[in-house]
């Protein structure tokens, strides 16, 4: 398969990845509160799959770096993916949907690491650009969302048939993904000695981490009830697919320059930058109407995108090599994990006793207030760490 091929099938791999998720993952809240679901309930159910993340990470990772088979770990994972998403049909009682949620969720957060991890590692083997890759991603969720939240005005219901079929075409493309399997390669045995029970290269990951963390807080709090946001607001969920296409198109243009932006700036510079945009976009839908939504759509570019991208090649560059599923594994658990469990459930309280423009405006303050403790922190440290030669940049 010569470059190009290579690419455009990559490409192809990522593309359907996001449009499965962009088929339910944007409507899954509004539709919880359209079969009468409060907001705090609503919370919690969106709390579920952070708090799978916590449990099933370590053993999908487990599996996958310790036999090297990451490939066929991924293909279990989408065909459970599939197959699970028919579960929202049981019915549409609380505990109906809380169900299918947990056993969506242990399938569905793993996709992501899991193909991140096969993804990323060829891409620097082989000389490509990732955000090439990761471009099909952003434009087949931005498709995918319009087109979804059309049909689904007037049939809700349809988003988990769509996200199954979606499924099972990804698997027929991952069939033939090729990867290097590190999982059960012996190295150096210095290497071994002195890191062995070292997973990452250097310490100035944790900050990175401790970043993805405070980003993911605020995110999950935007995104989890901006839905329900819309509907109180009398717009439908066509609306909805209108302003996430909007949202994945401005990764767009960040795609195309992160890697310049990583190289001319550093990550860490980037990942500040990105919280402290986060807390300007969960403040814009206050007050502002839909032009506010909008305009805090157009900031996921540079405050979704750069977190993620930044975070997911930082660590698959200072992570050892035959840890790179378990890598991506414990930013997904930061992430998808932590960061989105207090998102959902602090939101969801907040959102009950404060409403939402009060809720929005307190979770603003809070993402701001933990960016500039982390900035006071890493400044503190930093000196010490550079001193130790202890960094790894990309």
């Amino acid at each position: 398969m010569n470059k190009e091929r290579t690419i455009l099938y990559l490409f192809s791999i990522n593309a359907i990845i996001y449009i499965a998720s962009g088929f339910y993952t944007p409507f899954l809240s509004a539709y919880y509160a359209q079969k009468g679901i409060d907001a705090e309930k609503i919370g919690i159910l969106l709390m579920i799959g952070p708090c799978v993340v916590l449990l099933t990470q370590r053993f999908w990772a487990k599996i996958s770096d310790r036999t090297g088979k990451r490939k066929e770990v991924l293909l279990v994972t989408i065909v459970g993916s599939g197959f699970s998403m028919l579960l929202y049909y049981l019915g549409n009682s609380f505990l109906c949907m809380f169900f299918a949620t947990v056993v969506v969720t242990s399938f569905t957060t793993a996709v992501i690491p899991l193909s991140d991890a096969i993804l990323i590692a060829r891409s620097l083997k082989e000389g490509y650009s990732y955000s090439i890759i990761r471009l099909g991603g952003t434009l087949g969720y931005a498709v995918m969302t319009i087109c979804a939240g059309m049909y689904l005005k007037t049939r809700p219901q349809m988003q988990f048939v769509f996200a199954f079929f979606a499924y099972m075409i990804l698997f027929c493309f991952c069939i033939g993904l090729k990867e290097e399997r590190n999982g059960q390669i012996v190295i150096n045995e210095v290497v071994q000695e002195n890191e062995q029970n070292r997973i990452f290269k250097n310490r100035d990951v944790y900050i990175v981490l401790g970043l993805a963390f405070v980003s993911q807080m605020g995110l999950s709090f935007y995104t989890g009830f901006i839905g329900p946001y819309i509907l109180e607001k009398g717009y439908t969920q066509s609306t909805i697919g209108v302003i996430n296409s909007i949202s994945a198109l401005s990764e767009v243009p960040v795609l195309f320059y992160i890697n310049r932006m990583l190289r001319k700036h550093g990550t860490i510079k980037i990942l500040f930058l990105s919280c402290f945009l986060m807390g300007i976009r969960i403040l814009l839908p206050i007050r502002s109407g839909i032009i506010g939504i909008v305009l805090a759509q157009l900031l996921q570019g540079v405050t979704y995108m750069t977190m993620y991208y930044s975070c997911a090649v930082y660590i698959s560059t200072c992570v050892y090599e035959k840890y790179q599923t378990k890598g991506q594994s414990i930013l997904n658990v930061v992430q998808l994990g932590l960061g989105a469990i207090v998102g959902n459930l602090v939101g969801g309280k907040l959102i009950r006793l404060l409403g939402y423009e009060k809720g929005y405006l307190l979770m603003a303050g809070i993402t701001t207030l933990m960016t500039i403790c982390a900035l006071i922190v890493y400044f503190w440290k930093n000196r010490e760490q550079r001193n130790g030669g202890d960094v790894c940049e990309i």
